[in-house]
């Protein structure tokens, strides 16, 4: 299916990594919080709807496998996504496009680190297949600070068919946080 339009498009707030923003605290899990208190992020939701944004993201900054395991959580990352997912999807209502979030899992392939890159492209794979299964209309890969976790992720998000989108995160020199300038960003 096309993703249709409708312009402007006004795009919710920047509540993604924000637990705070959905009821919760500093430190706490996005997706572990919304999914043990799935009114508070529903009621985010309903009102990014009710102010006329067009787009809103589901809770899912941080579920992936890897960051929910530093979390504690063992569970079935994809199944978490899915059911975040419809729970949005059931908020928002099919007038409204669905991204499905998406963060760094923090994981470095070799030579940077011992993380095989088939495994974190694997792990992409899996949240962005709960997200599409969960009714997302579009992937966000957000906040990426390196290209290698990019391109995982924009390679694992692929999978599903889906659009997938990627943001950057840049410090005011226009460097990201690990030090990579803009412009590699853009060459590649």
């Amino acid at each position: 299916d096309d993703v249709h339009l409708r312009l402007p498009l006004l795009f919710a707030g920047p509540a993604g990594n924000h637990p705070q923003a959905y009821g919760g605290k500093p430190g706490d899990c996005l997706p572990l919080f919304a999914k043990a208190h799935p009114e508070e992020a529903t009621a985010l939701q309903r009102a990014y709807v009710t102010a006329g944004a067009g787009a809103v993201l589901t809770p899912t900054w941080g579920a992936n496998r890897t960051t929910l395991e530093k979390y504690g959580y063992t569970g079935d990352a994809a199944a978490l996504n899915r059911i975040l997912t419809a729970a949005a999807r059931r908020t928002v209502g099919p007038d409204v496009l669905l991204g499905g979030a998406v963060s760094m899992t923090g994981q470095r392939p070799a030579p940077f680190g011992e993380t095989p890159f088939k495994q974190i492209v694997s792990d992409y794979a899996a949240q962005a297949a709960g997200l599409k299964d969960g009714g997302a209309d579009f992937i966000l890969c957000e906040g990426m600070t390196n290209m290698w976790e990019a391109r995982a992720a924009v390679l694992g998000c692929r999978t599903t068919g889906l659009p997938v989108f990627v943001t950057m995160s840049l410090h005011e020199d226009d460097e990201s946080p690990e030090d990579l300038p803009f412009l590699s960003f853009l060459v590649t």
